[in-house]
């Protein structure tokens, strides 16, 4: 005979367990939130969109990707975020310490090609963040460092992240590169019209300082402003990626420059899912 349980007066019993549970929340879909390199990389292929979105794949930097972040360290991260505070610059030496230490922390997590050598790529760094603290720092009055934002554009949640924002509002985001320009790329000037869209302190101008891997290494500063056109690409270009990004269909796109054994971390798996056969390419950041 099955024991009754009696409560006391007052005392209603526990609701059983299904009602004490929170309503089913609707799952997460791919895309729900965007930054401007996800869209670039997306547009650039989906597949290797898809492999580290939704496979979730591992995708070790390279030794170009490992450079500019090390030296976006150094820069950033250690000097211009004390001169927020100081408005003064440390001593170049102390930058290039602080580059040294990054770089050296990153070795193990790179891929280097058979090409590649660690010490060169070190020796080339020292020199860009030498040229960087000696040509630009000095004229640079920063009040924002590496910010993150985030806010809906066109509906879709974006998420950014702001190398720089000097006093008179102009962004400015620090690349790396193994060639020069003058004009800024049109990845990297969505990346900018991201910024100033979600950026209450940001006027309208930015400007890439382009850090030269040359034989000696050089500067290049290029501006723009932001213009509506510009508002216009970003508004628009969220919601249709997200839109794709949630089709399901993530085809390759094997005539990206990216598109090589020594540019891609998924080669392996993109040649197992779809067949064919991943080229070589050129080196590029």
């Amino acid at each position: 005979m099955a024991a009754v349980v009696q409560f006391p007066r007052g005392v209603a019993p526990a609701a059983p367990l299904p009602a004490l549970l929170a309503p089913d929340l609707p799952a997460a879909q791919p895309g729900d939130t965007l930054s401007a390199s996800q869209v670039g990389t997306f547009i650039g292929c989906a597949a290797a969109w898809a492999f580290a979105k939704i496979d979730k794949l591992p995708d070790p930097p390279t030794a170009t990707q490992s450079l500019g972040s090390a030296i976006h360290e150094a820069v950033l991260d250690v000097n211009f975020s004390q001169k927020v505070r100081t408005g003064r610059d440390l001593p170049s030496a102390d930058v290039v310490d602080a580059f040294r230490k990054s770089w050296e922390k990153r070795l193990d997590e790179t891929t280097f090609r058979d090409s590649d050598s660690p010490d060169q790529f070190e020796q080339q760094g020292i020199g860009l963040v030498q040229k960087y603290m000696s040509d630009a720092a000095p004229w640079i009055r920063p009040v924002a460092v590496e910010q993150s934002i985030e806010g809906k554009i066109a509906g879709v949640r974006v998420r950014a992240r702001i190398d720089l924002i000097e006093e008179d509002g102009r962004v400015v985001e620090l690349k790396t590169s193994s060639r020069s320009s003058s004009s800024i790329r049109p990845d990297h000037l969505f990346q900018l019209s991201t910024y100033d869209t979600l950026s209450k302190q940001a006027n309208g101008q930015v400007r890439v300082d382009l850090l030269v891997r040359n034989k000696t290494p050089k500067l290049v500063q290029i501006r723009q402003d932001i213009t509506a056109p510009s508002h216009q690409w970003v508004q628009r270009v969220y919601p249709a990626a997200q839109k794709a990004m949630r089709s399901g269909v993530y085809l390759p796109n094997r005539s990206s420059y990216l598109c090589s054994r020594t540019q891609c971390s998924f080669w392996r798996a993109c040649e197992a899912r779809w067949g064919g056969k991943v080229a070589g390419g050129t080196e590029e950041e």
